[in-house]
């Protein structure tokens, strides 16, 4: 696998691609923050502080990262990691000095996360896609809907709300701008580097000692299926022949039926392809010209992509592996207990959860579950 943080040329990126980018780039400048405030001293760093603290230093110094086309996304970033890292942390510490003052309630996220027309597009979201985000956290959702905001030449959420009555088509780009998930092939090589050589084999050794031909995986926020596909590309490797020996199975599931048609579907442009090695590419898709590549039918077989809300809907069981590196950025911490402990009753003992770089699992949510890999969010189930 290549390098993964090689990026396709600003120009060849169009549509929801787009959309991606400038989530990515968020993401990363909250990553970085969120770094910094780990070597401060005398800073509660619990997870709401944390959030808090975070969140506040993103929204007053970062206007001048703010990224209003693509051609500067990657620029920008570069720009941040450079920037002083005491002109930041001022501004940590005095995020830090209003939500001890406010005993964690800070006053910026109330106005953020209680705005009534934030609020009301919420409930509209609810009405009409029966999707309920009520839990996940009001930071990361305003900002996901501010995106469209924009987007439309709105000036509040009240403008926004009043265009999308008047617009009932944009209902479908704002569910985009809410569930769409990073998609790559194998992202975050290092993560898999670790599944490869670590998660996979111990999973196959747990079988053989159970005298077990059943593997089941769940990939919870599949989006288009790249992080299904990376996962069964892992497994078949190792396996080799022996693939069909077992009764093998990977679920992918999401609350964006656009994103399952899409996975469903299993066409990738040729520019998907630059995290993976060519061979793999020839091995497991099928060239359909056009600079477009279909995964071969002897491989999907083993796939099956559902519709599932995790909030709402049962989980699976007897899963192996659960793999859940989108979704957790925007739940609050009630609800990542509450995923927690379905994640952990619906996997066999033994078996593996991977939540990737963007949260850690606070030590009194583990829920039973013992760090495997702590560094990449590995876990496993005693």
């Amino acid at each position: 696998m290549k390098n993964m943080f090689v990026k396709a040329p600003i120009d060849r990126i169009a549509g929801r691609e787009k959309e991606m980018v400038f989530r990515n780039y968020e993401e990363a400048v909250i990553e970085e923050l969120a770094s910094l405030l780990k070597d401060l001293k005398d800073v509660c760093k619990c997870e709401k502080c944390r959030q808090d603290i975070v969140t506040y230093t993103l929204n007053r110094m970062l206007a001048k990262y703010v990224v209003t086309d693509l051609g500067n996304v990657y620029t920008k970033l570069n720009q941040l990691k450079a920037q002083s890292r005491a002109d930041i942390i001022v501004k940590m510490m005095e995020a830090a000095k209003i939500v001890k003052e406010t005993r964690g309630i800070s006053r910026f996220m109330l106005i953020e996360t209680k705005d009534p027309y934030l609020e009301k597009i919420l409930d509209k979201i609810q009405e009409e896609r029966n999707l309920d985000f009520s839990q996940y956290r009001g930071s990361i959702l305003g900002r996901r809907v501010m995106a469209r905001v924009r987007m439309t030449k709105q000036d509040s959420f009240e403008q926004y709300l009043a265009y999308l009555r008047l617009h009932p088509e944009e209902m479908d780009y704002l569910m985009d701008a809410m569930t769409i998930n990073v998609t790559e092939f194998f992202r975050d090589a290092f993560i898999f580097d670790v599944i490869e050589k670590e998660v996979i084999p111990e999973i196959f050794r747990e079988k053989q000692r159970l005298n077990s031909g059943t593997i089941r995986i769940w990939s919870c926020g599949c989006a288009d299926g790249s992080e299904v596909i990376s996962m069964l590309i892992l497994i078949a490797e190792y396996l080799n022949e022996a693939i069909n020996k077992l009764q093998f199975s990977i679920i992918g599931t999401d609350i964006d039926l656009e994103n399952l048609t899409r996975a469903k579907e299993a066409v990738y442009e040729e520019g998907r392809f630059e995290n993976m090695e060519p061979h793999l590419r020839g091995k497991y898709f099928q060239d359909m010209g056009n600079k477009r590549y279909r995964l071969k039918k002897e491989y999907s077989k083993y796939i099956h992509y559902k519709f599932h809300d995790i909030v709402n809907d049962k989980p699976f069981t007897h899963l192996d592996l659960i793999i859940c590196r989108n979704l957790f950025i925007y739940l609050n911490v009630a609800l990542q207990e509450r995923i927690l402990a379905t994640f952990h009753k619906a996997l066999a003992r033994g078996g593996f959860l991977i939540l990737g770089l963007t949260r850690h699992i606070n030590p009194r949510m583990t829920g039973g579950f013992s760090a495997f890999d702590a560094d990449n969010r590995i876990y496993r189930k005693p």
